[in-house]
């Protein structure tokens, strides 16, 4: 049977996996599910339970119209936890290994967010969100940072969330901590003394990226709780952590350097009875250029996947299991406590989500490459036997001709080496030759794009465009240096390494150097609109939820411009400079190219203003621009969006495109 090109409706056909747990006794699995709902108009998830031996589902507890996540197994593997959302309200489920009807956890409260089992089994402990009402005040005082949230009208603020204690049994559940901080993924010690979880707490009212491990005793020695202990020490972020098989320390993916972005994760170790004192660092033999805990970065709503960490015992104090980003690429492997590291799951592909079953010797994870978005994979913690235990995309990837990706190297200013992904259409589609290059600019900008499947690039392809994805200077997975290179210096070689690559492939390989076009979201819509300031090569650019006026932006946003101090290495007051300089809105009268502006009403990152203010400025020029507004929708709504928009939007864009491009 010959397969046809994909269209927009093809969304409604993927299937995003996520969030793989297997059983203790390595004999099932269970995932997330999430799908794009056309009678809801949003996203959707289920839990979905595998069998590991033969492969495929075996069942799943959630309704149609469910939107589940967290499954979590009790330790003798007989049970599955998960979190589901009825109704309004998010609670706690248990049900059997073989998927019998679910059972809401009396006594657990509303709000629960994400679950741990006991060692024991007989407990679990939850982080449990408080809502925060919408204030309808005449006047709403501004008394923190958190008075925006993204996606929702200004004066939402954001909700705290505390440690809860439940008995697995069912019955009176306990709050382990209270207050404004926001408590989340609860992790109990190995012999079930402690737990521990990531906080701001001592933090809150603050926009901060800083946060760090606490832990409190869940009986305080049969007294009930006592106040939550600080384990690491202030100094910066901390994404993940795990215990030690002898619950004496923990291990925690962070940095020391505050509040400092573009910089990999490092690999600590923290005595678990800390109290806030310094961390000792894991430093990796060879000093390899990988990212911890990252992935490759696309265009679905499971974002970097799962930062996930576990510490397996042996003869030389342990291996710590992690991800990490290894340029466009996302790995699975292990590091020794000397430095010692391996890669267990490697390729052009990114790793979502893993878990282990040491016991059985069974590694689950997920992971998509440039073709497939992604399926649990069943394998030896070696690494080897890779067999597929979930086939939830197979019927939908055999009806669709997806376009080939490949490497471009390139080499921007100073000699260093820029990777870019090219994929071209597929051979169902009547493509011109020489074919037109879209240059799909990622955001961040502190991610990398590469190796994992894109909806919107297959889309695009699939419309007989050439695709160019760079991962330009700000990338990560390519060393701390080439990360935190755009630091104060956006709009610098960034735009130089992303127009090297085009330079690479624009007028060879049959790619049209006359027809190009730029887009971009977030940061990529920021340089989009740039690039058509400083470049008149571009015959069309789109730029979503994009930036315009750096001194406008900063402050506007929901981080209450921690994000801007750091990006543009320091205030507008110390740097004027660097903040009117690189403000495309500046060069607005050099802009020749016609342009498309998307932006969300409820973006609450890059607001709205920026969009309206290059607008009105095109506008008075007398230059080609039209501006799209997307009631409802937030900064992530290219991620998360409703139906409704992601069809309308992909048809406004395609108009676009074949007018300036003339396919």
């Amino acid at each position: 049977m010959s397969r046809r090109p994909l269209v927009p409706r093809d969304l409604f056909a993927v299937r995003w996996l996520s969030d793989v747990q297997v059983s203790p006794d390595g004999t099932r699995a269970a995932c997330v599910e999430t799908r794009l709902d056309e009678a809801l108009d949003g996203l959707r998830s289920q839990i979905l339970l595998l069998d590991v031996e033969r492969g495929g589902v075996v069942g799943s507890p959630s309704p149609d119209d469910a939107s589940d996540h967290a499954p979590r197994w009790s330790p003798d593997g007989s049970r599955l936890a998960f979190v589901g959302v009825r109704g309004d309200a998010s609670r706690l489920f248990l049900i059997d290994r073989d998927g019998g009807s679910d059972t809401s956890m009396p006594g657990a409260p509303d709000g629960v967010g994400e679950a741990a089992w006991s060692p024991d089994g007989s407990h679990l402990a939850l982080s449990v969100s408080t809502p925060i009402p919408q204030s309808h005040d005449v006047l709403i005082d501004v008394t923190d940072d958190h008075y925006k949230r993204d996606g929702n009208p200004v004066g939402v603020g954001r909700a705290s969330s505390a440690i809860w204690v439940v008995p697995a049994g069912g019955g009176g559940g306990m709050a382990l901590t209270s207050g404004r901080a926001t408590d989340r993924r609860p992790a109990w010690s190995p012999d079930g003394a402690t737990v521990a979880f990531l906080s701001d707490r001592g933090l809150e009212g603050r926009a901060t990226q800083v946060a760090n491990v606490w832990r409190v005793d869940p009986t305080g020695g049969g007294r009930g709780p006592e106040p939550p202990a600080q384990v690491t020490d202030s100094s910066g972020p901390v994404t993940a952590f795990c215990w030690s098989p002898d619950a004496a320390r923990i291990a925690v993916l962070g940095h020391g350097l505050g509040e400092a972005t573009g910089i990999g994760w490092r690999l600590r170790i923290v005595d678990a009875n800390g109290r806030g004192r310094p961390t000792t660092e894991v430093r990796l033999a060879d000093d390899p250029p990988f990212a911890l805990g990252l992935t490759t970065r696309s265009d679905d709503s499971r974002g970097m996947g799962d930062a996930t960490m576990c510490w397996l015992d042996d003869a030389d104090g342990g291996r710590i299991w992690t991800r990490w980003a290894d340029g466009g690429r996302g790995a699975l492997g292990w590091i020794a406590l000397d430095g010692r590291w391996r890669m267990v799951i490697g390729g052009d592909r990114a790793v979502l989500s893993w878990s282990l079953a040491p016991a059985a010797d069974r590694l689950a994870f997920i992971a998509s490459d440039a073709d497939d978005p992604g399926e649990v994979t069943i394998a030896t913690l070696e690494g080897v036997d890779e067999r597929v235990a979930s086939r939830q995309n197979e019927d939908w990837r055999a009806l669709v001709d997806l376009g080939t990706t490949e490497v471009v190297a390139a080499t921007g200013p100073g000699g260093l080496p820029v990777e870019a992904w090219l994929t071209r259409p597929p051979a169902s589609v009547s493509a011109p030759v020489p074919c037109p290059v879209i240059v799909s600019v990622h955001g961040g900008p502190h991610y990398s794009v590469g190796a994992r499947f894109s909806f919107e690039t297959h889309r695009l392809a699939a419309l007989g465009y050439a695709v160019l994805s760079p991962d330009p200077r700000g990338s990560m997975g390519y060393g701390d240096a080439f990360g935190s290179a755009v630091i104060g210096d956006w709009g610098g070689d960034d735009l130089a390494d992303i127009l090297a690559t085009v330079d690479m492939v624009a007028g060879s390989r049959g790619l049209d150097e006359e027809r190009l076009a730029i887009t971009g979201v977030s940061y990529g819509g920021y340089m989009t609109l740039w690039a058509i300031t400083q470049d008149d090569r571009f015959r069309a650019a789109i730029s979503e939820n994009g930036i315009s006026d750096l001194v406008s932006a900063f402050g506007t946003g929901e981080d209450g411009g921690t994000s801007f101090l750091v990006e543009m290495g320091g205030a507008p007051w110390e740097r004027p400079a660097a903040w009117t300089d690189r403000s495309p809105i500046r060069y607005a009268d050099r802009i020749t190219t016609p342009l498309l502006l998307l932006h969300a009403e409820l973006d609450q990152n890059c607001t709205i203003g920026q969009s309206e203010e290059m607008y009105t400025s095109l506008r008075i020029l007398g230059r080609d621009v039209e501006f799209v507004r997307v009631p409802g929708e937030g900064h992530l709504m290219d991620l998360v969006g409703s139906a409704r928009f992601r069809m309308a939007r992909m048809a406004r864009t395609a108009e676009f495109l074949a007018v300036q491009l003339a396919v």
